[in-house]
């Protein structure tokens, strides 16, 4: 008759022990969540550390293997709907709603009275409003990541703003404006210069197949720049290695996630196509998208923040 297999008790989080244990200390054995483990930059890469000993930490998975020789068996994820049903309810939770509506309506005010004063051809009053709205992006592309980082280390925690004076003030907005753009640029650069350079006989085919790839890696990107808050995320081998790790859930993630951004992007252009009823219709239509873009927006970003959480232990980063 077989043996069973060893059953090896998991240490709770040290600090939360309600919150499901992600890491375990070499050195002293204490169990963490992501949200209390220790984390410091080391060759632009995070190394989790032990808040109480100092020691390296690893996922938990990999601690359980060691000790009982054997595959992990951790507590079954949630299914995909059921995932993809939270993220469309958190932006709403708590007091989310406030943030959302609040928000939107200050951002979408602002992007209105832009569009006004251009319409005015006020030369300089134009510039300082595009200025000010390209600042304001700064804040939601702050926003949005920081909603992806604690989406990843603390499911519990609600929307919110991030610190007005997290990092250097207007320099770290202007930095998270200059993130967010520079990503897909970044990954579209090979299909750019494929279009530009390759031969005219399959030059069409050899960009679309190097856009559809960036595509593909753009989720990935944005939760590796979110999580290092830097553009060394970036690295293609780091990508393709931490894409394969988690292929099949990642697939999902991508098809998903690009519907939502559709949804946002035909929300953009109905809203421009409100110009034809005149100046009325085009205020109304601006603030309210701003709010939905402002949901939309958290709604991929928990789901991109909800995708590391569930994944860290075979991500491995």
């Amino acid at each position: 008759m077989a043996a069973s297999p060893a059953i090896v008790p998991i240490p709770p989080c040290d600090t939360n022990p309600a919150h499901p244990t992600d890491w375990v200390c070499e050195g002293c054995g204490a169990g963490w969540c992501s949200r209390c483990v220790k984390r410091i930059g080391l060759s632009r890469r995070a190394v989790e550390i032990c808040a109480r000993c100092q020691g390296r930490c690893v996922p938990v998975d990999t601690w359980i293997a060691r000790q009982a020789g054997g595959a992990a068996v951790r507590p079954a994820r949630e299914a995909w709907s059921q995932t993809a049903a939270e993220a469309w309810r958190f932006p709403l939770r708590d007091r989310g709603w406030v943030v959302l509506v609040t928000g939107g309506l200050l951002f979408g005010v602002l992007d209105a009275a832009a569009m006004l004063v251009g319409a005015l051809t006020l030369g300089f009053g134009a510039f300082l409003f595009v200025g000010a709205e390209f600042v304001l992006f700064g804040y939601v592309a702050r926003f949005w990541m920081e909603t992806i980082r604690t989406s990843a280390n603390d499911l519990d925690a609600p929307l919110d703003w991030p610190d007005p004076e997290l990092g250097s003030g207007l320099v770290s907005l202007i930095r998270s404006a200059l993130v967010v753009y520079v990503t897909p640029l970044a990954l579209l650069l090979p299909a750019m210069l494929a279009r530009w350079f390759a031969p005219l006989a399959w030059r069409d085919a050899v960009a679309f197949a190097l856009a559809g790839v960036a595509l593909f890696f753009l989720p990935m990107a944005y939760i590796t720049v979110a999580m290092y808050d830097s553009l060394a995320g970036l690295n293609p081998i780091f990508l393709i290695v931490s894409i394969g790790r988690v292929l099949g859930a990642y697939a999902g993630l991508v098809l998903y996630g690009g519907a939502v951004a559709a949804a946002i992007y035909g929300l953009r252009h109905a809203i421009d196509l409100l110009a034809a009823w005149g100046l009325a219709a085009t205020v109304l239509g601006t603030l309210a998208g701003a709010v939905l873009s402002l949901y939309l927006l958290s709604v991929t970003a928990r789901l991109l923040g909800r995708f590391y959480h569930e994944h860290a232990a075979r991500l491995n980063w």
